[in-house]
Formats: structure tokens, C-alpha cells, sequence
């Protein structure tokens, strides 16, 4: 069991006024503690974790979508993320209300790849596609952080690809980008104090993937990734509550053209005009299930900038 120093050290000096007053030291302190949070149904307490998120293979081919009739297929050709997060949770209550379960999150190292290779058999209707499909969902037990019978706070990673284009004619294209996120980008999230909620510095360095393998008529390809980082309190006599924070690095949007005139005077009368950006977005939901003052669920964004990417002519 743990000593009374330890547990001093865990929650924080707002509760060292009930540690002082615990009289079995040793193998009765935390359940001492456990009773006497119980009784008096306040605490407060703050604790910084850090973690890593990196997930995905570089270079695995996985389909993301084949349509029904084989004539659009897109997969993902290099997709994961590397990096850590570092966390600080709050949890504050006052007889049995919940004050505060804030969550302030800073990425080290964070980048994400997205390339996807989208092949189009020959047709003369457009076709669309509109699809999102999870490849990882995973606990982190290094992210959480607890005390026994009085609090848990749980924490689950889950890595997603949408896809939204639509097609018409015939082709091979890879398009996609890296992006990285620099280490002073925050995000500070918290259920009771939602003025408080924000992003900032999440402006990312991009390097983008373009392949034009051969293409006939148009195509608008639109691809994401999206890192989604949730956690939930359960409050013993109060309730739960939650925070999920949603990292969408890369979002990647591309008009293709083929047409019969140059990219450049002399060069073979084939071309394929290229229109693209990439956005980074921060979204936040949270709520709280709790026996007084709940809080409804929401969810909004808190960070969005869009940076173009290539505006150019590939000759075939």
C-alpha cells in the first residue's frame, strides 16, 4: 500500500489537510483517505501525465473504400502518426458538485502522414464517395490517473480516415501530405468553464504528395486524418464526465482536369491542371452526466486554418 508521503504527492497539497488528519499510516492511510473524501465529498486535485500516440505503419497499403460496382477504389498508401502528448487533468469538487474537469493538452513531436492512392476505372458518370473508417481505437493506461474508490480518469486514443470525392473518366493519382504540429500549440478544455476552451498555435509545416499516373477527365478528391484523444472522469456520489479532443491533420482537398491542351508550349498536348489545399482543424465535445448541475453535451471547433498547396499542370 501506499505511504502518506506518497499519497501527498499524488493528489496535491488541497487535500493534505485530510491526509495530516489520517491516523493509521501504512496499510489503512489510503483507505482512511478513501472514507474521510467519502464524508466530506470535496477535493482537488491536479495531476500531469505524458504520453505517446503514435500509431500506424509507414508505407502499409490499406483500402479505405472500393465502391460496389469496382470502379473507384482509394486506399491509404502511407497513413500514421508519431509523437507524444503532455497532459494535465484537473478535477475539482465541492460537497459532492463538480467545480471543474479540465484537460490542458500540448503535443512533442506530433506528425502526421496521409498519402492516398485513388484508381479509377473508365466511366462517363460521376460518381461519389462518402466514407469514414476507423483503423486504430486504443486505451492508454499512461494517460489516466486515479484514486481508489474516490475518482478514475480513463483515456482512449482512436486514429480515423474519411474520404469524400467524387470521379468521372479514368486514372491513377496519389495525393495526399505530412504535416507536423510545433510543441507551443495547446489546447485547454474544460467542462464547468467552457469560456476557457481554446487552440492555439496549431499552424503546422506541410510538405505535400502529388503522383499523376495517368488520368482522363476530372476528379475532386477530399481525404483526412483525424486523431481523436477522449477522457472520462467517474466521480464517486457525482457523476461522470467527458472530454474528447479531436486533432484533424491532415484534411487534403484536390481538383484534377484533364485536358488536351500543353502545361507548357512545346510539351506534349496532354495535361492534367491541379488545384489543391489542406486544412488543420482543432475540435473539442465535451459534457458531464452528474446527480447536480449537469452539463449537455457539445461539441464545437476551436482552431481551423486552411494553407493552399499546389496549383500546377502535370503532363502525360
Amino acid at each position: 500500500m501506499m505511504k502518506e508521503r506518497d499519497l501527498i504527492k499524488d493528489i496535491g497539497n488541497s487535500v493534505s489537510s485530510i491526509v495530516n488528519g489520517v491516523k493509521n499510516v501504512g496499510n489503512g492511510a489510503l483507505s482512511d483517505l478513501e472514507n474521510a473524501l467519502k464524508n466530506i465529498g470535496s477535493f482537488d486535485i491536479s495531476k500531469g501525465v505524458k504520453f505517446n500516440v503514435g500509431v500506424g505503419t509507414p508505407a502499409l497499403r490499406t483500402n479505405i473504400v472500393t465502391s460496389a460496382d469496382k470502379h473507384i477504389k482509394i486506399d491509404c498508401i502511407d497513413c500514421y502518426i508519431t509523437g507524444s502528448f503532455a497532459v494535465t487533468g484537473h478535477i475539482a469538487v465541492k460537497n459532492f458538485a463538480l467545480q471543474d474537469f479540465g484537460i490542458d493538452a500540448n503535443p512533442n513531436g506530433f506528425s502526421a502522414k496521409a498519402v492516398f492512392e485513388a484508381t479509377v476505372t473508365p466511366q462517363t458518370q460521376l460518381q461519389s464517395l462518402n466514407i469514414v473508417k476507423e483503423l486504430y481505437s486504443v486505451g492508454l493506461p499512461g494517460a489516466g490517473f486515479a484514486v481508489p474508490g474516490i475518482f478514475k480518469v480513463g483515456a482512449t486514443l482512436t486514429y480515423q480516415i474519411g474520404v469524400t470525392s467524387s470521379f468521372s473518366g479514368q486514372g491513377v493519382v496519389d495525393f495526399g501530405l505530412q504535416a507536423s504540429i510545433p510543441d507551443a500549440a495547446t489546447v485547454i478544455a474544460k467542462v464547468k468553464n467552457p469560456a476557457s476552451n481554446s487552440a492555439v498555435d496549431f499552424v503546422p509545416s506541410i510538405n505535400p504528395v502529388f503522383k499523376v499516373n495517368s488520368f482522363s477527365a476530372r476528379a475532386d478528391l477530399g481525404a483526412y486524418s483525424q486523431v481523436r484523444l477522449a477522457f472520462g472522469a467517474e466521480i464517486t456520489s457525482v457523476g461522470k464526465a467527458d472530454i474528447a479532443i479531436s486533432l484533424v491533420i491532415p484534411r487534403v482537398t484536390a481538383q484534377l482536369t484533364a485536358s488536351n491542351v500543353p502545361c507548357s508550349p512545346g510539351l506534349r498536348p496532354r495535361g492534367v491542371k491541379l488545384t489543391s489545399k489542406a486544412d488543420v482543424e482543432v475540435d473539442l465535445e465535451y459534457g458531464a452526466s452528474l446527480k447536480f448541475s449537469p452539463v449537455p453535451a457539445k461539441s464545437l471547433s476551436l482552431y481551423t486554418i486552411s494553407r493552399p498547396l499546389l496549383n500546377t499542370c502535370f503532363t502525360l
